[in-house]
């Protein structure tokens, strides 16, 4: 068995930041993302480099009211306890409004 590293707060925020990727501007700062639920399926390929197919995007739906509420709670949840603001582009449950496709984090079914 492998040996378990343990980390305080700080070493381990280091850590998972060491490539440089991240959402906030400095440790301990919350991180500011703005999401949306997808308006329309993608228009870039479905295809990479080499052909590997990524995903069916001609099955694409919009999240549903009952799926946009249940995220929204869940959205929170993180947000009390990760230090992440979301900030949502559209609002409400249904109509043109309540999507949007311009944001960092979009949802969207795709089956």
């Amino acid at each position: 068995m492998a040996p378990t590293l343990s980390k305080n707060t700080r070493q381990a925020g280091e850590y998972i930041t060491r490539t440089g990727c991240k959402w906030s501007t400095g440790f301990g700062l919350p991180a500011t993302v703005s999401y949306a639920y997808r308006s329309s399926r993608p228009s870039y390929s479905n295809y990479v480099p080499g052909g590997v197919l990524r995903a069916d995007y001609t099955t694409f739906t919009r999240f549903s009211a009952a799926q946009i509420q249940v995220t929204e709670n869940i959205l929170d949840l993180w947000s009390d306890t990760a230090r992440i603001i979301f900030n949502r582009a559209g609002s409400g449950t249904s109509g043109s409004g309540a999507y949007s496709n311009n944001t960092t984090l979009l949802f969207g079914n795709f089956i």
